[in-house]
């Protein structure tokens, strides 16, 4: 089920406390005398059992529907592990992301992520009975953090001590994994963040330092001289702009994009519509008409029908986004989706694209330059990698300028990588593709530079240990270049959905060092500060 980010939603709040530091925190019953209170299920909810909430197998989280934020906390529960043999029960920090397993394969406790001490990612502590935990034996969990150090308790035994900073932790819960799990009692107790997350939020796992943002739209999104922030959508029938003051809070329509004779609209979850504003202050409009369109294919013959249509067309504002002129079709044929725009050092608006071909049935990348703010399009020659088959060839390709002046371009391929080509002419003429270092999925990925000067690639690898043909969108991960892509730091998953898509990223740069990013398959809008993640080894 698919991941919703929620800002309202009632909750039974317990008294307040006062924590040895002196800093007032609040405490949440998640479960109380096995009634579920405060609860995010991810998977099929636990059963209710004689004062125990019960539940088996992978999969299948009792979560905290509030996380905690900076400081101290406290967090204690009252379970029993029934199968603990080499179960791989846990307690979970960020839905798997760090956690304090009550046995794992090797027949010891076993820590990951941040409850590791250095650098390692993963280790074991001692058999789980010199802890105290015994098969179907109830036992009190604590997990508490003062200052930078969190210990663990069994029993009140300290099992585990670690510094790990005084940071949030947006989610927090157990997973049975492969032995049965019945949880008595669990409190937390600390500065509690704000979202309240409802049933199935966690189907999707979020690294720890990203946070939701809440608006109607998920993009594309332009920032505005004045603040504000444009997007282009459909609403109230048609393709139109619309401005908010309030990072999205609320918007303001303007007018819709008219041509005499046609009809627009354009698919939600800006999988194919771009924006940019030039340096003239022109906003410059490209994207995909759905009106009308045809996507046909001949599969036994491999090859696209007469009929198939998906047309690219253009506009024009000199008012940001209030009204739109000069619209036109810089494209017939079919395109399958627009990825990427951007303006020049120079002053040329690019937009990278493709088209359909035939004999044999493919599809070959172009990109369409405009010199004078998108009133006038040129094509580009086209990127071929050959192939046969409807997604066949080059396709939905990201740019980015690099400090030389050249244009650097990576076009999604089914190969295990991106292929790459350059322009030195900003953007019409394009070397041979070539196959990129870069290891990609045969999924689109998004190129952009930053007001850091670091460049970014957001993209889908394969899930490590997933077949091919299930983890080829499960997981979004991020990397920075110092050096204009020719080494990267090393990537880190952003999120990730098993057996099904977090994909078709596209990013935006609120303000320098905040980066908006929205999944078109997966339909997830988030936030994260590049100072959290850049600077990481370089690969």
């Amino acid at each position: 089920m698919m991941q919703r980010f929620l800002g309202v939603a009632w909750l039974a709040l317990l008294g307040a406390c006062t924590w040895a530091s002196g800093a007032e925190m609040t405490q949440l019953a998640i479960v109380e005398d096995g009634e579920a209170r405060n609860v995010a299920w991810s998977g099929p909810p636990w059963k209710p059992g004689k004062g125990t909430l019960e539940a088996a197998g992978p999969d299948r989280w009792l979560l905290a529907n509030r996380g905690l934020g900076k400081g101290d906390f406290h967090i204690t529960a009252r379970l029993s592990v029934h199968g603990l043999r080499k179960s791989a029960a846990r307690f979970s920090i960020g839905r798997g992301a760090s956690s304090f397993g009550f046995e794992g394969n090797h027949g010891k406790i076993y820590i990951t992520g941040i409850l590791c001490k250095g650098p390692r990612t993963a280790g074991a502590l001692g058999p789980p009975e010199t802890a105290g935990i015994e098969d179907g034996k109830p036992f009190t969990f604590e997990l508490s953090r003062q200052g930078n150090t969190t210990t663990v308790k069994v029993d009140g035994k300290p099992v585990h001590t670690v510094e790990t900073g005084d940071g949030p932790l947006p989610v927090l819960g157990f997973e049975p994994r492969r032995a049965t799990m019945r949880i008595e009692q669990f409190t937390v107790k600390g500065t509690l963040l704000p979202e309240v997350y409802e049933h199935d939020f966690w189907s999707v796992w979020f690294h720890p330092k990203v946070t939701p943002v809440r608006t109607k739209w998920h993009g594309p999104f332009l920032n505005l001289p004045d603040d504000r922030i444009l997007t282009v959508v459909n609403s109230d029938g048609g393709v139109r702009g619309y401005t908010s003051r309030d990072d999205g809070t609320t918007w303001q329509p303007g007018e819709p994009v008219r041509k005499e004779g046609e009809t627009f609209q354009i698919r939600d979850g800006n999988a194919d519509t771009l924006l940019v504003r030039t340096k003239k202050g022109t906003v410059v409009l490209v994207f995909l008409n759905i009106h009308g369109q045809r996507v046909s294919w001949d599969y036994e013959k491999q090859e696209p029908k007469d009929d198939i249509r998906r047309f690219t067309w253009a506009a024009r504002s000199l008012d940001d986004g209030k009204s739109w002129q000069d619209v036109q079709c810089i494209q017939k044929g079919y395109a399958g989706a627009l990825r990427d725009i951007l303006e020049t050092s120079t002053g040329e608006v690019v937009v990278a694209n493709q088209n359909v071909a035939r004999n044999p049935g493919r599809h070959i990348s172009y990109c369409y330059v405009s010199r004078d703010d998108g009133l006038t399009w040129a094509r580009s020659n086209g990127m071929d990698i050959g192939g046969r088959g409807d997604h066949a060839g080059s396709i939905e390709g990201t740019l980015e300028e690099l400090r030389d002046g050249r244009l650097w371009i990576l076009l999604r391929s089914y190969h295990g990588h991106f292929y790459e080509c350059f322009s030195a002419d900003k953007g019409l003429a394009w070397t041979k593709p070539a196959a990129s270092r870069i290891k990609a999925s045969g999924s689109p990925g998004m190129l952009q530079r930053l007001a850091s000067g670091r460049l970014v690639l957001l993209w889908n690898r394969f899930a490590k240990g997933r077949p091919r043909r299930v983890g080829r969108r499960e997981e979004l991960s991020m990397a920075f270049s110092e050096d204009d892509g020719k080494t990267w730091s090393e990537p880190v998953i952003l999120a990730r959905e098993r057996g099904k898509r977090q994909s078709y990223p596209k990013l935006f740069e609120r303000r320098p060092g905040e980066l908006w990013i929205a999944t078109w398959q997966g339909n997830q809008l988030f936030k994260l500060l590049e100072k959290d993640f850049a600077g990481r080894p370089a690969r």
